[in-house]
């Protein structure tokens, strides 16, 4: 492996405004970790949930375990998944067990080719 590409997230809206994550993919490898910090606390029966887009259609790349309450530090979540074919990936609040598609998507990046 040599070298990695990072993608940026960007908050969606206002309230997560403090929020801010990455992705990071080492070359010819399918673990991908996000870098994350400021996602607030949800409620027991809501998760966060990773998103590809491929051709503008998502797939769930998997869910994020319980957010830990150290708002302040990153969070790193390993991913079995390759965001390097992807248009775009983005995480989304979902009900508890997650989606076939996001509903309210708190972070967002596109990926330049």
């Amino acid at each position: 492996m040599e070298g990695a590409w990072v993608w940026p997230l960007w908050p969606m809206f206002e309230d997560v405004e403090d929020v801010s994550g990455a992705v990071v993919q080492y070359r010819g490898s399918n673990t991908v970790l996000l870098l994350l910090k400021g996602l607030p606390l949800l409620p027991s029966d809501r998760t966060y949930q990773v998103w590809r887009m491929m051709k503008d259609k998502p797939e769930s790349a998997g869910l994020i375990p319980a957010i830990a309450p150290e708002a302040s530090r990153f969070q790193t979540v390993k991913l079995q998944t390759d965001f390097s074919v992807a248009d775009a990936g983005s995480i989304s609040v979902e009900p508890a067990g997650g989606s076939s598609f996001p509903s309210l998507i708190v972070l967002y990046g596109r990926y330049p080719k």
